[in-house]
């Protein structure tokens, strides 16, 4: 089972990887279908082709909601609480630290969004 997420995890890495515009990408939920929330600048109907793809490849189900960053910081501010739960309770798969930093504002992002657990998501 651990041998089969990591090489899950490795796949979609490398499927995602190739997104131009991608920022961050984060798996979120539980049950057998994959959720991803794909935060970046890219063409409409990218995020439908990268799930269409994973599912290719993988042979799971895969779920993707698309964002750009400033969407996301302004859904934060507005205290959405899908926003706030998906960024707070993941499984981040692409993007470096310091832009999800950026994407809560500066410190724990735990703390940014109130009501919500930082953790991560099984696979």
């Amino acid at each position: 089972m651990k041998k089969e997420r990591s090489d899950f995890r490795r796949i979609m890495r490398a499927r995602l990887r190739k997104i131009p515009g991608l920022e961050h990408a984060f798996v979120f939920g539980s049950g057998p279908a994959v959720n991803l929330l794909l935060v970046g600048d890219f063409p409409p109907g990218t995020a439908a082709h990268a799930a269409a793809d994973l599912e290719k490849v993988t042979g799971r189900q895969v779920n993707c909601v698309a964002s750009t960053s400033g969407e996301i910081q302004d859904r934060l501010r507005r205290g959405d609480p899908f926003v706030g739960a998906v960024l707070n309770k993941h499984f981040k798969v692409y993007g470096d630290a310091r832009g999800v930093d950026a994407l809560f504002g500066s410190g724990n992002p735990g703390k940014r969004v109130p009501g919500c657990l930082r953790g991560t998501a099984g696979l």
